[in-house]
């Protein structure tokens, strides 16, 4: 949570650009510090032609943003691994919140203030993907519940069954639930 109070992501425009910054920045601080995270999932930035001061990419590992239609009132930043093997993912408006372009990613928020003044919600898009059915994160094969999902992604690996599988899918699944392409693997 920020310190200066802003109650939705809604309300953010050009001017909240430290403030969403500063915690983009406090979530990569996060993943690189923690000594539980493997060096391999630990965000890198950008090598080629960039300013020192670029973000950093957090790669495929993690998800990280900002549900467009929050549960609760205080603008916050969401980071969570993409293994999604979690016991707090207990029901489907969970798993959609966080593997479809309901959460949006911290990059796009910044990009969207920075060039439109203003985060890049559609409403009603993100009420219907609520309502829509779940579809794995990594190979985007259709999941009927949480059950389901957890043996899904419950194999060895850090993705699960479904990775080690369909290698090959993977990047047309993020491809389907909006991950910038600075955030794929």
């Amino acid at each position: 949570l920020p310190m200066q109070e802003v109650k939705a992501i809604s309300l953010l425009n050009h001017t909240h650009l430290p403030l969403v910054q500063n915690l983009h920045n406090a979530a990569n601080i996060l993943l690189r510090t923690l000594p539980e995270i493997p060096e391999k999932l630990r965000p890198r930035r950008p090598t080629s032609g960039v300013s020192e001061d670029a973000l950093p990419v957090f790669g495929s590992g993690w998800r990280v943003g900002y549900h467009s239609v929050p549960s609760m009132d205080l603008l916050h930043l969401h980071v969570i691994s993409t293994d999604f093997d979690s016991p707090a993912l207990k029901n489907k408006k969970h798993w959609i919140s966080f593997t479809t372009s309901y959460l949006i990613d911290s990059h796009t928020l910044l990009t969207s203030l920075k060039d439109r003044g203003g985060p890049p919600i559609d409403v009603n898009a993100s009420m219907a993907l609520l309502k829509g059915g779940m579809r794995c994160y990594h190979c985007g094969c259709p999941l009927k519940n949480i059950p389901a999902v957890k043996a899904h992604i419950s194999g060895p690996g850090a993705e699960g069954k479904c990775a080690q599988n369909n290698n090959d899918q993977t990047k047309n699944a993020s491809d389907a639930v909006n991950v910038p392409d600075e955030e794929k693997g």
